[in-house]
């Protein structure tokens, strides 16, 4: 006989965003989204030794966490820069 399933908690929306990070990739990751030009996904890859899903993912994570806006922009090159905006 197997046991009737837990009811999960509720999901808040209203999550706060957590403290920003400083240290290790992550806190370097900000750190090169917050220049003024923001930086490439291969300059990403490069700081972090990710590969490029891992550091879409922390985009996407970071995003949620810190909760601040992401910019992408397109130079004229078709280079993608991506950039935390400043609350």
């Amino acid at each position: 006989m197997t046991a009737a399933p837990l009811p999960c908690p509720p999901v808040s929306s209203d999550l706060a965003p957590v403290n920003r990070p400083t240290g290790g990739k992550i806190g370097q990751v900000i750190r090169l989204l917050e220049r003024e030009g923001g930086v490439s996904l291969a300059e990403l890859m490069t700081a972090t030794g990710w590969q490029a899903h891992s550091v879409r993912g922390a985009l996407s994570t970071l995003k949620k966490r810190l909760g601040r806006p992401l910019q992408r922009t397109v130079n004229a090159g078709g280079v993608a820069a991506y950039r935390l905006e400043a609350i």
